[in-house]
Order: structure tokens, then C-alpha cells, then sequence
């Protein structure tokens, strides 16, 4: 039941997800949620990281077909920031002001992931320093954000001892 339960906020949050980048504003300034991948990093330091890895394996490849235009972005970027996450929570201590600065330090890190991949096969425009106060930033802030929403219901939730 525990694992239905973790699934079906993985789909409400990817639904989510699509529903807040398809109000992002068009304009100099935009953003991208990521409200699954953060889901993703939390249970891969509060749960177990196999189950994030399988969850990110699975929506990643889900997220790369309905979102992507590169098929392997998303499942690649998921499986190595949770990898990334679970090592690093091996060295530092559980701590809550730790946990939200690596959250947005992954996103940004996620961000600058994509730019780079869509810079080589795309040869985009923008510069580094254009992408990361246009893009990187903004989403970094909105994600931010959006982690004091979705941080202290993800761990009440995991918490519950009833189901």
C-alpha cells in the first residue's frame, strides 16, 4: 500500500509539473518546475534509493517521450542526480537547511545539464551567463519556492506509520 500511495503522488506531481510549465510565462524571464525530480531526491535520502531510482527510471523514460525532444535526457539527469544524492547523504548529516540548498543546487545543476546537452546537439543562441539569469535563476527561485510546499508533505507523508 506504502508503494501505491508514494506512485500516485509521483504522477499527481508529474502532472503538476506539466500543468506549471505550460503556465510559464512567455517573455526574457522563464521558469521550469520540477516538482517530480525534487520528489525523486527527497525519497532517495528519507525512503530508499532503490525506490527512487526505479521511480526515476520509469517516469524518467515516461517524462523523455512526452516531454523531450532528446529521448534519454530525463531518465539520464534523474538517475544520476539520484545517485549523486543518496552518495552525498551517506556523508552529510539529515539536516533540513542541508537537504533545501542541495534541492536547488540539484536543479540548478539539472538546468545547466540540459542547456549543455541542447548546446552541443542544438547549437542554441544564448550564452551561459544569458541561460542562467533568463532561465537558470528564475526556475531556481520558483523551485525554491515550491520545495517549501512540497518538502514538509513529502516527509509527513513518508513518516506515517498507518498505511
Amino acid at each position: 500500500m506504502q508503494y501505491l500511495i508514494i506512485s500516485g503522488i509521483a504522477v499527481v506531481l508529474f502532472y503538476l509539473d506539466t500543468l506549471l510549465n505550460s503556465l510559464m510565462p512567455v517573455g526574457s524571464f522563464f521558469f521550469t518546475s520540477h516538482l517530480l525530480f525534487i520528489y525523486l531526491l527527497i525519497l532517495s535520502v528519507y525512503k530508499h534509493s532503490s525506490v527512487a531510482m526505479t521511480m526515476g527510471i520509469v517516469f524518467g523514460i515516461i517524462s523523455d517521450v512526452y516531454l523531450s525532444t532528446i529521448y534519454g535526457i530525463y531518465t539520464f539527469g534523474y538517475i544520476a542526480c539520484i545517485m549523486l544524492m543518496s552518495r552525498l547523504f551517506n556523508v552529510f548529516y539529515k539536516d533540513t537547511a542541508v537537504m533545501i540548498s542541495l534541492l536547488i543546487g540539484f536543479v540548478l545543476f539539472f538546468e545547466v545539464v540540459f542547456y549543455a546537452i541542447y548546446r552541443i546537439l542544438y547549437s542554441t543562441s544564448h550564452g551561459l551567463i544569458y541561460f542562467i539569469f533568463h532561465h537558470g535563476l528564475p526556475s531556481a527561485l520558483i523551485n525554491f519556492v515550491l520545495i517549501f510546499v512540497l518538502f514538509p508533505t513529502v516527509l509527513k507523508i513518508l513518516n506515517r506509520s498507518d498505511y
